[in-house]
């Protein structure tokens, strides 16, 4: 079964301001974001918007000058803007696990 590229887009975007504001809350109040749906909810949303607007952010520099970042071929095409989402999701799921790692399992110092 294949699911189409806006599906997956939309539903990795979802998982990482989902992930993104849980990490958050575990690592600012020690708890996750579901002391209420309504805070869950603005959580969740804030956080989901914030992670679509730094894709959106990340491509309008990818395209403006990619030559520049990253080494193409004149004959190769750049990366669409839902595929370019889709890496971004990726990394802001991956980033806040690592960031939840390193701050439960990395030594702090002597307190």
């Amino acid at each position: 079964m294949k699911i189409e590229p806006n599906i997956r887009r939309n539903t990795l975007l979802i998982l990482s301001g989902l992930i993104f504001a849980n990490v958050r809350n575990l690592m600012q109040y020690g708890e996750l974001a579901t002391s209420s749906v309504t805070y869950f909810l603005t959580t969740w949303f804030i956080h989901y918007i914030a992670v679509a607007l730094v894709g959106i952010a990340a491509y309008a520099i990818y395209s403006t000058n990619r030559e520049k970042y990253i080494y193409a071929p004149e004959n190769s095409k750049p990366i669409e803007v839902e595929e370019f989402l889709y890496i971004i999701s990726l990394v802001a799921i991956i980033t806040s696990l690592a960031a939840l790692f390193f701050y439960y399992y990395v030594p702090r110092g002597l307190e």
